[in-house]
């Protein structure tokens, strides 16, 4: 993946986004209906959440680049209910964070440190068949680090020597 570098100049953004069941439909035929099937889940909510900003730690020398994201969503399971008769609604969420730091240590020498978290959530497996109680939570954390080291030599071409974790 090719991660963002901040520059000489600060630049950033924030995107936010946001639904629920209001914007949508139940197109379930009477076929359907006959089989069987109440409609299709209701949704919840929706959204999604970012932010970045990068730049200049020390011009020409050192910069920086940052960035955060959440997003997630409740939605019912289809025709699953509780014993009194509410719906079963399934849980859904991520976050992530990503910092990065580049040093230009001389004109042909960069050092480049990269950090990525996730942390997702989810509460899952119910389903007309596997009551509510039974809903497994699901969480993991990912980790991925990089250090690089980029040099070019006279004319050559770029040489990059870089180690990693992913845990």
């Amino acid at each position: 993946a090719t991660v963002k570098s901040g520059g000489n100049e600060f630049h950033g953004g924030t995107s936010l986004s946001y639904t629920n069941h209001t914007f949508e439909s139940n197109n379930i035929g009477s076929q359907y209906r006959e089989w069987g099937l109440r409609g299709k889940p209701k949704l919840h909510w929706v959204s999604d959440f970012n932010a970045n900003l990068g730049g200049r730690i020390v011009r020409d020398k050192l910069w920086f680049f940052a960035s955060v994201r959440a997003d997630g969503n409740d939605q019912d399971v289809q025709d699953a209910f509780y014993d009194d008769g509410r719906p079963i609604v399934l849980n859904s969420r991520q976050s992530y964070h990503v910092e990065k730091l580049s040093y230009q240590m001389t004109p042909n020498n960069r050092v480049i440190g990269l950090n990525h978290f996730m942390r997702e959530f989810q509460r899952r497996d119910a389903s007309l068949f596997v009551p509510g109680e039974s809903r497994m939570e699901s969480r993991l954390d990912y980790n991925i680090r990089k250090i690089e080291r980029q040099s070019v030599r006279g004319r050559s071409p770029l040489t990059s020597v870089q180690a990693g974790q992913f845990d």
